[in-house]
This record gives structure tokens, sequence and C-alpha cells, in this order.
């Protein structure tokens, strides 16, 4: 059975293959120097390009080696989906640290004392309760377990005490319709 090949798979495989098929070494260097963020000027200098106007030279070779400019893009397209894969955390990952966050916020506690000099006495402490119910509400949204909310239904239904006959007469008399 074939293995299945994703699509970052697929990015890297065409970065390579236009890193094999550069016309020069010098390119490459354009290119990946882009990749990091360098401006076409730095890029062509870092490429050991000697022209004088470096800006200019670095647009030219742009202009006639379009896969430079593909690499680049490429390169950076493939560096940004890696970072996003390590910026998003799976669900368990998420809930573990929403669950860190409140056993922090229920154990950092600081003691509170009342008076001042020898006189001054323990009355509890105080820890971040905020924080902790706010980590608490985001676990319970993530898992689905939220409170139903309580609604009075202030509306009379007048025909609440009808019979199915009485109900089919009423509807007919509304609507023009023979009763059933």
């Amino acid at each position: 059975m074939s293995e299945e090949v994703s699509a970052l798979d697929l990015l890297k495989q065409q970065l390579e293959y236009l890193a094999e098929n550069m016309k020069k070494p010098s390119h490459l260097k354009m290119a990946q120097a882009l990749a990091d963020g360098q401006t076409q000027a730095a890029a062509y200098k870092a490429s050991g390009g000697k022209g004088k106007d470096p800006y200019k030279c670095g647009n030219d070779l742009i202009r006639i080696n379009p896969d430079i400019q593909q690499y680049a893009d490429l390169a950076v397209k493939i560096a940004s989906i890696e970072a996003q894969d390590e910026l998003v955390g799976t669900l368990d990952q998420k809930r573990r640290a929403l669950w860190d966050i409140t056993q922090r916020c229920m154990t950092e506690v600081e003691p509170k004392y009342v008076g001042h000099g020898e006189e001054k006495e323990l009355v509890g402490y105080v820890f971040d309760s905020r924080g902790a119910i706010g980590a608490i509400a985001e676990l319970n949204k993530m898992d689905g377990d939220l409170a139903a909310i309580k609604t009075d239904n202030k509306h009379t239904h007048e025909y609440e005490d009808l019979s199915d006959e009485d109900l089919d007469r009423e509807i007919a008399e509304r609507t023009g319709a023979k009763p059933s």
C-alpha cells in the first residue's frame, strides 16, 4: 500500500526541485537570502553580486530567473506552515495548559495579615480567583459542559386546555379551511 504524501511534503519536494534546477549557485544563495527576509539588494550582495547598483542588479536577476522569487516564496510558505504546527496545540495540550493555569492560580497564594508590627495576625490567604475561574470556564466551554440557561416563559397559551378537535376547529376558523 502506498503512503499518503502530505501537502507539506509536496511543497518541500517542489522546493528541492527548484534548488536542484537553479541555474547558478549564486541564484540559490540569493533565493535563500530573500527567504530569510533580506531585501533584494542585500540578497544580491549576499549571493556574491558585485554590481554597482545592487537593487537594480538583484531586480534584474529575479526578472531573468523567476525561480529565485518562486523559491523564496515557497520557502517562506513552508516555514510558515511549520511554525503554525508548533503554535497550534492539540485539544489535549490546550486542556492541560488550562488545567495548569487553574492549579497555579489556586496554589500561588499570598498570606493576608491584619494589624501592624508585633500585633500582625494571619487571617487567611488570597489567591487569583479570577484567573482560576476564567481557566475553568474555558475548560468547560471546550468540553461542552455548560450550565443550562434557565429562562422563564412568560407567554400564556390560550389554547393549552383545548382538545385536539377544538384545536382543529380553531385552526380551521382562522385559516378558512374545513375542520377535519
